[in-house]
């Protein structure tokens, strides 16, 4: 009888012990990952204990307990060979973002292993695997060493799909799948010359050790600050539920003042709100299932659950913040908007219920008191309508399909139009015509808009140059510039290089900036309007009268225009109270030496009163809409 060798086994336990302590004390998501590496754990933890076991009781194997041997042995070699298959699922799902594996793939796999279990099981009647003689002597049978070549084929179609997907493993997990890839070959090469010495489930539990920590760390899944799970574990979960079709609800929570409000509370304050806030929760809809979006926003999800249950937590929620939150001794009045996303009724993927949730909570809809208001899926025909813009802005980009016109402003000083703006126009054959209004801030919030502003600015400037327009009494050209334009630290060296490219005299360009994006850019703008202004170009106040009407701004930024919007002029024709507002604001800009320009004049009613007010400019479709470079020429021209 063989003298088996167990040391390695048994310090094999011992390190896949330490793992699982270590694993399981740690906060974490359930996921593919975490469910495959579970396992694996659990796979060698009792491979190790069985192989001692096997061993141990072969000492004393007699013809009443030969059946104890056989299922002992049995039982190690099921656990055994499943480890290989289980590196190879968790190599898989890490390298596929948890993303559920294709059902034929799958089979494939775990039915080859199934395939030969049934071997192994099969043992004691077809010695196929192992076997005992009637000496009670241990024998491997004629397919034992097909197990070999199991492992080979999973090690193989890991190492082909780490070869295919390298790029989304960490320099750790490498190290791992090389370390298994290289382990299995020399284990079973020592396990086969020197059968007496049980190393394999030694040298598996030590890449498990490796795996382990090459895993991503549970903290990645933690909001820091409130101790919930955040939007990642968020993200992970519910592409699970998504991939095993689990019928779950969405519960959104949205306090738009919260930022503030947590802001002002201290930090022993903030803490104690989260600590009451969140245990409510948790206790509303369980321990696991509430997760921090962004600062303001968050999410319960609830799965296993009826609508009317569901709608009855929404209604303890909504109960709950009807009253004050008491932190110490502070009470804190918060209002928040709910809405609820029924998965797979309202959406598919994970992609539209994200945009779902976050875009339903924006919403300014009031909810009845005590109701959940359902998202409304609407709101992902706007989300998808805005991917479409962007995708033709960005061709648009690359093929210069912009169209750039140009809308008269009249000088009213003299009698006739002495500039324009220049407005940028899309269209698209599927989406129609796309107004500023509605791409523009796409662009902004894709990172296209400083490419499209040095885009127009250049063409404006070939249209001034190449025709001349100062010869047909054009005294200016109005350019709006986006924020991160103006962010930038010399945005004046972009620009004049591309006014001297086209050999354009300074004066000829004015450049429109809204009083956001000048309290955004701040100083970084102002030193750049001093540089501009110091060589000949002049600056327009845009959209004045709306939002924020700051007069700092107009003391601190050396505008030479003021553009009055629309609203407000169009408010002052029958209200008072907004033409004394109008008449009071056109008589200050002009006292700061600064020319008003009343923009969105439609009618002679509008063009007496600011006329009679004493602005300069007037731009409206009274006089012209905005007019194609060719129209444009003809339109000055007359």
């Amino acid at each position: 009888m063989i003298d088996y060798t167990i040391r390695y086994d048994v310090a094999g336990a011992l390190i896949a012990v330490a793992v699982m302590l270590s694993y399981f004390r740690q906060k974490k998501v359930k996921t593919k990952i975490s469910d495959s590496f579970t396992a694996l754990i659990w796979q060698c933890l009792c491979a190790c204990v069985l192989d001692i076991a096997s061993v141990q009781f072969i000492k004393y194997i007699s013809p009443a307990n030969l059946w104890f041997n056989y299922i002992l042995l049995i039982a190690y070699y099921i656990f055994f060979n499943a480890m290989p298959l289980m590196f190879y699922m968790c190599f898989w799902f890490l390298s596929e973002k948890n993303r559920k594996m294709p059902l034929k793939q799958y089979w494939i796999y775990f039915g080859i292993y199934l395939f030969f279990s049934l071997f192994t099981i099969s043992s004691p009647f077809t010695h196929f695997v192992f076997w005992f003689d009637d000496n009670l002597v241990f024998h491997h049978g004629k397919l034992f060493y097909v197990y070999y070549i199991l492992d080979v084929f999973y090690v193989s179609g890991g190492v082909v799909h780490f070869l295919r997907h390298k790029r989304h493993f960490t320099p750790n997990q490498i190290i791992s799948l090389m370390f298994f890839t290289v382990a299995c070959f020399i284990a079973s090469v020592i396990q086969t010359l020197v059968p007496y010495l049980l190393i394999t489930c030694f040298i598996f539990s030590l890449t498990i050790l490796i795996l382990f920590l090459s895993l991503e760390n549970p903290d990645d899944y933690i909001d820091s600050e409130s101790g919930v799970y955040n939007r990642a574990a968020f993200l992970v979960r519910a592409q699970d539920n998504i991939d095993f079709e689990k019928n779950m609800f969405i519960i959104g929570l949205y306090s738009e003042p919260l930022v503030h409000i947590l802001r002002s509370l201290g930090e022993e304050n903030r803490n104690l709100f989260y600590k009451t806030v969140f245990s409510f929760l948790k206790e509303k809809s369980g321990k696991e299932n509430t997760y921090r979006l962004t600062y303001e926003k968050f999410a319960i999800m609830l799965t296993d659950i009826t609508e009317e249950q569901c709608e009855q937590i929404v209604k303890d929620i909504w109960n709950y913040f009807r009253e004050p939150v008491k932190c110490g001794n502070i009470e804190i009045s918060i209002a928040v908007n709910i809405r609820t996303i029924k998965y797979p009724d309202d959406v598919i993927t994970i992609e539209d219920l994200v945009d779902l949730i976050e875009d339903s909570l924006e919403e300014k809809n009031s909810i009845e008191e005590g109701a959940s208001l359902r998202a409304n899926p609407i709101i992902l025909e706007r989300r998808r309508r805005e991917h479409k813009i962007v995708q033709v802005l960005e061709d648009a980009m690359k093929n210069n399909a912009f169209d750039i016109v140009y809308q008269p402003i009249y000088n009213i000083d003299k009698g006739g139009y002495t500039s324009a703006e220049a407005l940028l126009r899309l269209r698209s054959d599927e989406l129609g015509d796309l107004t500023p209004d509605e791409f523009i801030p796409l662009a902004e919030k894709n990172g296209l808009a400083l490419q499209i502003g040095n885009f127009v600015f250049k063409e404006v400037c070939n249209y001034i140059s190449s025709n001349k327009i100062w010869e047909k009494g054009v005294e200016n050209i109005h350019v709006n510039l986006s924020v991160i334009q103006c962010m930038q630290e010399k945005l004046y060296e972009i620009l004049f290089d591309i006014m001297d490219e086209y050999k354009l005299d300074y004066k000829y360009i004015d450049l429109d900036v809204s009083e956001t994006t000048a309290i955004l850019a701040n100083d970084t703008l102002l030193r750049n309007m001093n540089v501009l202004i110091d060589h000949g170009m002049s600056f327009s106040l845009d959209n004045y009268g709306t939002g924020l009407s700051n007069t700092n701004t107009l003391v601190k930024y050396p505008f030479k225009y003021v553009k009055l919007d629309k609203t407000l002029v169009k408010a002052a024709v029958n209200d008072e109270k907004a033409r004394i507002i109008l008449h009071k604001t056109v008589s200050m800009v002009k006292d700061l030496d600064m020319r008003v320009v009343a923009e969105g004049v439609e009618d002679m009613g509008e063009y007496d009163m600011v006329v009679y007010l004493g602005c300069n400019y007037i731009q409206g479709f009274m006089f012209s809409n905005p007019l194609s470079p060719e129209d444009y020429l003809k339109f000055v021209s007359k």
